[in-house]
């Protein structure tokens, strides 16, 4: 469990930066990074599980040659090293044994399809410094959690928990309409709706580009339009389970 920031089109200074990242600190008790450019802002906390060196520290640039994509990740890539070996054949190269280069070279390769890749949970933000644009994502079933608010003057920040970019607003209050009203809550987590006013929930199965012209989310997975398909014999359904359980 790790802890992602991020905040486009809005200048904040390292102080309120380092404030926003350290409010969750119980999600990455290994280490922490903060990045920022003109107007752009990725923070993480880490929790070392796949590379325990520096080599897997974030935000992570990528490629080495000329830092162009800047990544904030959370979740695991459970495909990564067969990712990682197709990538090499491409001519990509890696440094650490992280599935976080993976994620940037796959985005580098593929943009947005790279999410038909991935086999595993996610939320993570890619901010492309030559386009300026910032890519959001979010695993198909929304295992990772993620959240976002839209501030002043066109400004958009992200993080993994609401506290985590309330410093960032100008007022923090309850949204009483969903806490109050039962017949709202029943479907609190498939719903954009927080208990905090202004603050939205990033859908599950879903991608997002943003940036000067506000945010734009496109919803790349849904369960109903992915059925599997089941053999017809009994026998070959037990086999099919045991293969997937395996």
């Amino acid at each position: 469990m790790c802890g992602i920031f991020g905040v486009v089109n809005k200048k904040i200074d390292k102080e309120l930066a380092d404030k926003c990242v350290d409010r969750m600190e119980h999600r990455g008790p290994d280490g922490r990074g903060v990045w920022q450019e003109n107007g752009t802002t990725l923070g993480h906390r880490r929790l070392a599980i796949l590379d325990l060196t520096e080599g897997g520290a974030q935000p992570m640039s990528y490629p080495y040659s000329s830092g162009r994509y800047v990544l904030s990740f959370n979740g695991e890539i459970y495909n990564f090293v067969e990712l990682r070996e197709e990538l090499k054949a491409k001519g990509y190269e890696f440094k650490s044994d992280s599935d976080s280069e993976v994620i940037l070279a796959s985005y580098m390769e593929w943009k947005e399809k790279c999410l038909d890749k991935f086999n595993g949970m996610w939320a993570f933000l890619i901010w492309d410094r030559e386009e300026e644009k910032l890519f959001v994502s979010r695993d198909r079933f929304g295992v990772k959690p993620l959240y976002y608010v839209m501030l002043d003057n066109g400004g958009i920040a992200f993080g993994s928990e609401m506290k985590v970019i309330t410093p960032l607003m100008d007022e923090v209050k309850p949204n009483r309409a969903l806490v109050t009203d039962p017949g709202r809550t029943v479907f609190y987590e498939s719903t954009e709706e927080c208990v905090i006013e202004g603050i939205k929930r990033f859908p599950a199965g879903s991608y997002a580009y943003a940036g000067k012209n506000g945010i734009k989310i496109d919803r790349w997975w849904d369960t109903l339009d992915n059925p599997v398909s089941l053999p017809s014999s009994y026998e070959e359904q037990v086999e099919m389970f045991r293969s997937l359980l395996s």
